[in-house]
């Protein structure tokens, strides 16, 4: 019974658990969506406004260039000048690999004037094919281009006097980081979330299956017949029949159903008892009859011998009486015969007397 609690237990705990790591895992996608999706807005609007500052200064330059009355001769100066200040600005001290973020500009001819490749001497014909591509003949715009096998996030713009493209871009590895960085810091404030709420979850569950354990262990008791321990394991723990929820009800119901089926027992026990005492009763009225039949079949075959004896001496009376019968009739037979020699002798003798001597 308890290894079949524990099961329960780790059942309901591994399923919040579960819940929360999807919904950890669900709202982890979607902050990295909204976040890079965020991040490339606010991107835009940032690498705007620096392509913007670049533009307006070569604006500024143009300018000045145009005030000296000598254009031509002092135009590549003028630019090369600038081209320096924004190194110092956006480059700094920074080695070119260490960049992730920088600008980008492209001359009128195609050729490369400021990128982390001229820094490290690497400007080849090559290396803008890709930008020049992607931007093609948009005079501004952003998104994402590749060049070799790296992946940029670029907004650009167009210097139309000199022809030049003017961008800021960043790598896109780079760019998602930020996204990925509080992706990594939301996953850990969630998985503490989780560590607590599923150990909430555990004090919950177990709050929750100890009285069941107990209305468990009482309804055993009450399959085992074993009524008075179920009431007394519901006495013990009487604080769940307080409780006023699913589990305080089904400690009451339990409780009832006890009482109820102990009531009941004792009921079909005196009921028992009853049947039993008049089955005494009926067996010794049984045997009381059984005796008296006894007795009377013993009666009966003493009146039968009697019966047989009395028939016997009817018989030799009547035996008797027919030989007296016969014996009297003998001796009618016989008086009357004898009379009737009488009667002819006196007959006889009268006759005899009026005759002559």
């Amino acid at each position: 019974m308890i290894r079949r609690r524990s099961s329960v237990a780790w059942r309901i705990i591994a399923a919040v658990a579960v819940s929360f790591i999807a919904l950890i895992i669900t709202v982890s996608v979607l902050t990295f969506i909204l976040v890079t999706g965020s991040f490339r807005s606010v991107l835009a609007k940032e690498f705007g406004a620096k392509v913007r500052f670049m533009t307006e200064e070569l604006a500024k330059k143009d300018t000045e260039l145009a005030a000296t009355g000598m254009y031509e001769d002092y135009a590549s100066a003028f630019q090369n000048n600038l081209l320096q200040r924004f190194e110092q600005i956006y480059y700094g001290e920074k080695k070119a690999d260490a960049l992730s973020e920088y600008p980008i500009i492209v001359d009128a001819n195609g050729d490369l004037l400021m990128h982390p490749d001229v820094r490290r001497g690497e400007n080849t014909a090559g290396n803008n094919m890709e930008f020049l591509a992607f931007a093609g003949t948009k005079p501004n715009g952003s998104g994402v281009y590749e060049s070799k096998g790296t992946r940029y996030w670029i907004t650009f713009g167009t210097f139309e006097k000199w022809g030049w493209r003017v961008g800021f871009q960043i790598r896109e590895s780079a760019m998602n980081k930020t996204g990925i960085d509080l992706v990594r810091r939301l996953v850990i404030i969630m998985l503490m979330v989780s560590i607590l709420a599923t150990a909430a979850a555990g004090l919950l569950v177990r709050n929750m299956l100890i009285p069941l354990g107990t209305m468990t262990k009482a309804l055993g008791q009450v399959r085992d017949g074993d009524l008075t321990s179920a009431g007394d394991t519901l006495a013990l723990n009487e604080k769940y029949l307080s409780m006023q929820d699913e589990i305080g009800e089904l400690a009451r119901t339990t409780r009832s159903m006890s009482g109820e089926l102990s009531r009941i027992v004792e009921d079909i026990k005196g009921v028992a008892a009853t049947v039993s005492a008049g089955s005494e009763q009926l067996s010794d009225s049984a045997n009381t009859l059984s005796q008296g039949a006894a007795e009377q079949a013993a009666g009966v075959e003493q009146v039968s011998s009697s019966m047989n004896e009395m028939s016997s001496s009817i018989e030799e009376v009547s035996s008797s009486l027919e030989e007296m019968a016969a014996t009297i009739r003998q001796n009618y037979d016989n008086a009357r015969q004898t009379e009737k020699i009488a009667a002819k002798s006196a007959d006889d003798a009268r006759g005899g007397g009026g005759a002559p001597p």
